[in-house]
């Protein structure tokens, strides 16, 4: 089989946009493209999936667990393209745990470094070497982004004397590439101006610049044999629309989709679950839709079981930025100009209730400009992994829960079953 890694000495050194062109190269030889994004971001998989115009999907050791990351790695057949997180070996707490290097290893995919080499030369044949040598054989070529052709030529044959890999080509500077700083990584690629011309440009550039035979002949691995269970053993609905956007897919469960923003009921389901996404700026259009806000209101005092995470606990308080909102929660959220928390956590429940026994612990992640002022008792006492870092987030109402973090389903499984099968 055909697996590859794109990654990168650090962010902001071309990686995204160079495995969206790749993506859709292969794509345009009529190769199927099974494309993942190393971590938790959700964004870059819709990026990926427009890319290479087939579903992507989120590989992340830390949220899903090995197990759970295998069977999301093998369970289609296709050339398997991901793309890594930040710089290859940056992981948990200053450690290599949890990175793009480690879900290589673990996965056994040969990698591909981008390397944008600024204001140097041979001092860049050092930092790869040394990168290669820690790599234990996972980096096996290289690919310079944004240099010209006479630079190319002096580094290519210097990276492959002195660290053994094979040097692919380059992608010359391209200000057609471009893509303002807020737009890449926080918008959806539809909402992108000329989104799809530049990965058609930066296919052709490849297609020019970079052997992409050697490419495929380099990721050609040896696959594990991995037993898949793709029995449907859930049943929930999902909020999916402009507002509510991230969500993580689950391969085993059944699951119908609805719109706090279009619809006015809820669908028949054991489990109703609003995510994450941007409610900030569909405030108004969510607040007008009472029918919408009196049927979560109803489900929930009927005992209805729903959870609401990120963005989705933001629409469950009384109001965002003083706007009305569904009222589940006796709370007020807000939108700040910065992060109030950003990665890995882990959560420990503070009580008995349907996600489990009090002390019980689960792997989840947080990213959110937003907080909640309210006064009942939080469920849940949060820790950053390696730190001291400690906060309490987490409130029920009945058969209702909201908080701020993300968790992946295929690794709350078990948590689901439990609070679905709870009567």
């Amino acid at each position: 089989m055909n697996k590859l890694m794109i990654a990168a000495p650090s962010s902001n050194t071309g990686k995204t946009m160079l495995t969206l062109g790749l993506a859709r190269a292969l794509k345009n030889r009529n190769i199927d493209v099974d494309a993942f994004k190393t971590g938790p971001d959700y964004i870059d998989c819709k990026y990926l999936e427009f890319a290479s115009k087939s579903e992507a999907n989120n590989l992340d050791l830390f949220l899903m667990g090995e197990r759970e990351v295998k069977e999301y790695f093998y369970r289609k057949d296709g050339y398997k393209l991901v793309e890594g997180v930040m710089g290859y070996f940056d992981g948990l707490s200053n450690t290599y745990k949890y990175s793009s290097f480690h879900l290589a290893k673990t996965l056994g995919i040969p990698t591909i470094l981008v390397y944008e080499a600024k204001g140097e030369a041979f001092t860049a044949i050092t930092k790869i070497k040394g990168m290669v040598d820690f790599s234990d054989g996972q980096i096996v070529g290289i690919i310079f982004n944004k240099i010209s052709n006479k630079l190319y030529n002096m580094l290519a044959p210097k990276v492959e004397e002195y660290t053994g890999i094979k040097a692919l080509g380059y992608i010359p500077k391209d200000d057609r590439l471009e893509i303002k700083s807020e737009g890449l990584g926080l918008l959806m690629p539809e909402m992108i101006n000329g989104f799809e011309e530049k990965i058609e440009l930066m296919s052709d550039l490849i297609n020019t610049f970079v052997n992409v035979d050697e490419i495929i002949k380099l990721s050609e691995s040896q696959a594990e044999n991995i037993i898949i269970n793709n029995d449907k053993i859930l049943s929930y609905a999902i909020a999916y629309d402009e507002a509510f956007s991230f969500h993580y897919k689950d391969y085993r469960a059944n699951i119908k989709y609805f719109s706090p923003l279009n619809d006015d009921r809820l669908p028949e389901a054991d489990l109703i679950v609003i995510g994450g996404g941007y409610p900030e700026n569909y405030k108004e259009e969510l607040s007008k839709n009472k029918p919408m806000i009196n049927a979560i209101r109803e489900y929930v005092e009927a005992g209805g079981k729903l959870i609401a995470y990120g963005g989705g606990f933001l629409y469950l308080n009384n109001s965002l930025d003083d706007i009305d909102m569904a009222g589940v929660f006796n709370g007020r959220a807000y939108m700040t100009k910065k992060l109030q928390h950003f990665g890995y956590c882990n959560l420990k429940l503070l009580e008995d209730n349907g996600l489990g026994s009090i002390g019980d612990e689960f792997n989840a992640r947080e990213y959110h400009r937003s907080v909640v002022e309210i006064d009942d008792e939080p469920i849940f006492e949060i820790n950053k992994p390696g730190t001291d870092d400690r906060w309490y987030d987490g409130y029920r109402y009945k058969n209702a829960y909201g908080f701020f973090a993300h968790f992946h389903p295929a690794a709350w499984r078990d948590i689901l079953i439990n609070l679905i099968g709870e009567r």
